[in-house]
C-alpha cells in the first residue's frame, strides 16, 4: 500500500517537471477558476480600457498565429493561455482585493527569498550553478530577476525598517544570481539597477551640462560596460560561442522563410537540419566542435522571427509599442515602474537566453501587464459578460479535456519508461507504446523518440523507422538520425543508412557514434579506403566528453588500422 502512495507521488512529482504538462495544468485550472467566476457573474459588465485591450490583441495574435502553424501548437497556445488565464483571474478578482498590488508583490519577494534559500541547501549536488526546483539555472535566474525590481518598493519607502529589509532582499537575490552563474541573469540586474539610477540622479546629470561632462560619463560608462561584458564572455567562452554557433545556424532558417515564418513550434523540428546543413558547408567552422543538439535558439526575438517572420514580428512589435505609449501616457505608480522594470529586465535576459520556456515566468508576465494595464476610472468600452461567457465555457472545457487527456497518456508513457528495462513481458509494454501512438494519438516528440529507440531495441527496424520520421516531422536531432542510420543499417538499405548517418555526423560534428556507424557502412559495402579515412579522423579526433563507449570506439579504429597496416 505504501508503495503505491509512493510510486503514485514519485510519477506525479516526474510529471511536474515536465513545462509542457503544467503548462496545460495551470492554463486549465486558471481559465476553469475564470469561467466558474463569469457564469456567477452573468448579467455583470466588465470594462477594458485601451492598455487591456492592447494586451488582448496581442495574446490573440499570437493564438491565431499559432493555431495557423503547420506545426503542432498545443505548447505555444498553453504558454499563451498561461499568460492569458492570470492576466482574466486578476482582473475579475481586482475590485474585490483593493490591496491586491502590494500583496501580490509582497508575496512574489518571499517565494523568490524561499527558492534561493531551497537552491543553495541543494547546491552541493550542483555541478554548475543553482538552480532550485528549475532544470536549469537559467530559468531560476530568470525567475529571479523578474522579481527583484518588486524590492525596490520596499526600499522607496519611508519606513526605515522597510528600506533595510528591501536593501537585505535585493542583496540576497542579487547573490542568488552570481551563484547561479547565469551571465544573462547578471546582465539583466545591471540593467535594471542603470536604469533605477538613471532616473534617480536624472536631474543632477541634467544639471551639467558642459560637453566635457558629457563625454567622461559617456567614456567611462562605455569602459565599464565593455569590461563587464568581456569579463562574462570569458567567464564561460565556451558556451558564449555555442550560443553565437546557434544565432549564426539560426539565421539560415530566418533566411528561408523570412517573411511569413515557418510557424509556431517549427524551431524543434527545423534547427538542427538547418545546422547540418550550415556546418556541412562550413566544415572548418571554428565553432563546429561546440555543436550539440539544440531545443531553444538562446534569443525569444530570434526564435520570434524565425517562427511568425518578419510580418508577424513587426505586427507584434506594433502592439507592444502601442500599449508602452499608453502605459507611459499615465503617471506611473511605484508598483507600476516596479512591474515595468519587471519586464525589462526579462527583455534583457531574453537577448541571451529562453525564459518564455517556463511556466513560472508566464504566470509573471501576466501579472506585470495586469498591473501596468490596469487604469482607474478609464474605460474604453464595456463587454457583457454573457458574451465573455460564451466564449470562455467552450475554451476552458476543452483545455480541461485536452490537459487531462494529455496527464494520463504522460502518466502511461511514464510507466512504460520504467517498466520496460526490467521487464520479464516486454512485448506487452510495447503493446501499450503501439495503444498510446495508434489508438490514443499520443504524439508528444519526447515520446515518439523513445517509442522509435524502444522499437529499435526490440528489433522492430520498420516500425521503428515509421515513429520516427513522424518524430522528425515535429522535433529532430543527431539522436534521431542516429537510431534512424542504425534502423536502415540493420535492414540492409546502407544508403538510406548512410546518409542519416552523415546528417548526424554534420548535425554534431563532436559526435563520434556517426563516423562508427559510416565506418561500419563502408566496411559492409566494401569500400576499404573510405573506412581507413574514417577510421583516420575517429583516432585524431579530439573528445569533447570522457565517455567509455568513445574509448572503445577509439580503440576499435586503432586496431582496424594496425591490421590494415599489417596487411
Amino acid at each position: 500500500m505504501f508503495r503505491e502512495i509512493f510510486t503514485a507521488w514519485h510519477n506525479w512529482f516526474h510529471i511536474i517537471d515536465n513545462q509542457h504538462i503544467m503548462s496545460l495544468l495551470i492554463a486549465s485550472f486558471l481559465s476553469t477558476i475564470v469561467t466558474l467566476w463569469l457564469c456567477f457573474h452573468f448579467r455583470r459588465k466588465l470594462s477594458f480600457n485601451k492598455s487591456e485591450i492592447s494586451v488582448l490583441l496581442f495574446l490573440t495574435v499570437l493564438v491565431l498565429w499559432s493555431v495557423l502553424s503547420d506545426f503542432p501548437f498545443g505548447g505555444t497556445v498553453s504558454r499563451i493561455g498561461i499568460v492569458l488565464s492570470v492576466f482574466f483571474l486578476l482582473k475579475v478578482i481586482y475590485g474585490k482585493i483593493p490591496t491586491l498590488f502590494h500583496s501580490a508583490s509582497t508575496v512574489m519577494l518571499w517565494i523568490g527569498l524561499a527558492e534561493i534559500l531551497y537552491a543553495t541547501a541543494c547546491s552541493r549536488n550542483e555541478a554548475t550553478g543553482i538552480r532550485g526546483h528549475f532544470d536549469n539555472p537559467a530559468g531560476f535566474a530568470a525567475f529571479l530577476i523578474m522579481i527583484l525590481p518588486y524590492c525596490f518598493l520596499l526600499i522607496g519607502s519611508r519606513n526605515r525598517y522597510k528600506r533595510w529589509t528591501g536593501l537585505g532582499i535585493l542583496a540576497v537575490f542579487v547573490t542568488g544570481l552570481i551563484l547561479s552563474e547565469s551571465r544573462a541573469g547578471i546582465v539583466s540586474v545591471l540593467c535594471v539597477i542603470s536604469i533605477i539610477l538613471y532616473q534617480r540622479y536624472r536631474d543632477f546629470t541634467r544639471s551639467k551640462q558642459s560637453p566635457k561632462f558629457r563625454i567622461g560619463f559617456l567614456t567611462a560608462s562605455l569602459i565599464l560596460l565593455t569590461t563587464i561584458f568581456t569579463a562574462l564572455y570569458f567567464q564561460k567562452k565556451a558556451s558564449a560561442n555555442g550560443r553565437l554557433l546557434i544565432w549564426r545556424a539560426s539565421m539560415e532558417l530566418l533566411r528561408e522563410k523570412p517573411i511569413s515564418g515557418h510557424g509556431a513550434g517549427s524551431f524543434q523540428a527545423l534547427y538542427m537540419p538547418s545546422q547540418a546543413k550550415f556546418l556541412g558547408n562550413h566544415q572548418d567552422h571554428p565553432l563546429s566542435f561546440l555543436a550539440d543538439n539544440t531545443k531553444h535558439p538562446f534569443n525569444e526575438y530570434l526564435g520570434a522571427l524565425i517562427q511568425y517572420g518578419i510580418l508577424g514580428f513587426l505586427a507584434l512589435g506594433c502592439i507592444a509599442l502601442l500599449f508602452y505609449k499608453q502605459i507611459r501616457a499615465v503617471h506611473l505608480s511605484p508598483v507600476k515602474r516596479c512591474a515595468l522594470l519587471s519586464l525589462t529586465a526579462l527583455a534583457v535576459f531574453s537577448l541571451f537566453s529562453y525564459p518564455l520556456y517556463y511556466y513560472v515566468i508566464l504566470c509573471l508576465v501576466g501579472i506585470d501587464l495586469f498591473i501596468l494595464s490596469n487604469q482607474q476610472h478609464t474605460s474604453f468600452g464595456h463587454v457583457p459578460i454573457w458574451i465573455l461567457t460564451l466564449i470562455s465555457i467552450p475554451v476552458s472545457s476543452w483545455a480541461v479535456f485536452y490537459t487531462a487527456k494529455q496527464l494520463q497518456m504522460t502518466s502511461k508513457w511514464e510507466i512504460c519508461m520504467k517498466e520496460y528495462p526490467h521487464s520479464t513481458n516486454r512485448p506487452a509494454i510495447i503493446s501499450l507504446y503501439s495503444e498510446l501512438y495508434l489508438k490514443k494519438n499520443f504524439y508528444d516528440p519526447l515520446f515518439l523518440y523513445n517509442y522509435g529507440a524502444v522499437l529499435n531495441n526490440e528489433s522492430l527496424y520498420h516500425q521503428s523507422i515509421q515513429v520516427l520520421n513522424h518524430c522528425r516531422k515535429i522535433y529532430d536531432d543527431a539522436d534521431v538520425q542516429i537510431i534512424q542510420a542504425d534502423n536502415f543499417y540493420q535492414i540492409g538499405n546502407y544508403q538510406a543508412a548512410e546518409q542519416h548517418a552523415v546528417q548526424a555526423a554534420q548535425m554534431c560534428p563532436n559526435r563520434f557514434l556517426p563516423l562508427y556507424y559510416l565506418w561500419k557502412i563502408f566496411q559492409k559495402n566494401g569500400r576499404k579506403q573510405e573506412a581507413i579515412a574514417i577510421a583516420e579522423v575517429i583516432v585524431q579526433k579530439p573528445i569533447k566528453v570522457e565517455n567509455i563507449e568513445i574509448r572503445k570506439i577509439k580503440l576499435i579504429m586503432q586496431k582496424f588500422l594496425l591490421q590494415e597496416n599489417d596487411s
